[in-house]
């Protein structure tokens, strides 16, 4: 009889140390801070209660919060193959949304592919302060070596590399600068550039002057003594000149006043030339 009082004063003494009451345990679960979020394995947040938008859907990547407003706005960013692209957002559900945005002002992305496609937004902006190129500058060297006398130039641009992609049939744009006004060498086509250039003998020889709609650069000139060093030219951007046209191949050939630059062997010397982009029309 003593031994079984024993064994059961025993059970009792380890029970009172390891048996709390449930509000004791609740109390010892310290309560949840306002920068801790708990998620279930389905990936709803469970803690804290009434996160605001925690659990909104649908969501591909995420959300931007903070993002106030009404009806439609537009974001300005690059698409995956780098040209400029425009996004919609919207509070309306609709399929065709690109982003959508909730009441609480998050920004959305749609659980399924939208109707609506990313497009181009030429000339656009990714932001209010980053415009976008809007004209294709060259400078071109016409004059490189003692008794050089070149004073104008072709200027080309395709986009098969001179036929070695498909037939040779799109010289987007060819520039004689002898006849700018394209009433004596047939083929130019394309939108005519604005030249300009130096000229050692003017007035001030570091000035740039404009080349007329009528005259070659060689009637321009200031006097026989003329050097013709340096050229730039401006051609706007469109659907075909553009920074992000991979295909574009620009280059130059010299011209003196009777012939165009050639080798030993009586063939033409084209040079290519690395275009510039800038957002605004050179005013010099």
């Amino acid at each position: 009889m003593r031994k079984t009082l024993l064994k059961h004063s025993a059970f009792w003494l380890l029970a009172s140390v390891f048996w709390l009451p449930s509000s004791a345990l609740a109390q010892a679960v310290p309560a949840a801070q306002t920068t801790a979020v708990m998620v279930n394995d389905a990936g709803v947040v469970v803690w804290p209660p009434n996160f605001a938008g925690a659990n909104l859907t649908p969501a591909l990547a995420g959300k931007l919060d903070k993002v106030t407003g009404s009806g439609s706005e537009r974001a300005y960013t690059v698409n995956l193959v780098g040209s400029q692209a425009m996004l919609i957002i919207s509070t309306s559900a609709t399929t065709g949304n690109l982003v959508k945005r909730s009441t609480e002002g998050h920004i959305l992305l749609p659980a399924t592919a939208p109707t609506n496609s990313i497009h181009a937004a030429s000339k656009g902006y990714v932001d209010a302060r980053t415009p976008q190129p809007a004209f294709m500058v060259c400078t071109i060297q016409l004059n490189t070596a003692p008794g050089d006398a070149y004073t104008d130039f072709e200027f080309k641009i395709t986009i098969s590399n001179f036929g070695e992609h498909t037939p040779f049939t799109d010289l987007y744009l060819y520039y004689h600068s002898p006849d700018p006004g394209r009433t004596v060498v047939t083929g130019q086509v394309g939108p005519v550039p604005s030249v300009w250039f130096v000229d050692s003998q003017y007035t001030d020889p570091r000035r740039l002057r404009k080349q007329s709609a009528t005259q070659s650069i060689w009637t321009m000139r200031t006097n026989s003594n003329s050097r013709i060093a340096s050229v730039m030219i401006a051609v706007p951007v469109d659907s075909v000149i553009r920074p992000d046209n991979a295909a574009l191949v620009v280059e130059y050939l010299r011209f003196t006043p009777t012939d165009h630059e050639r080798d030993a062997g009586g063939r033409s010397v084209w040079r290519m030339v690395e275009p510039s982009w800038r957002t605004v029309m050179p005013t010099p």
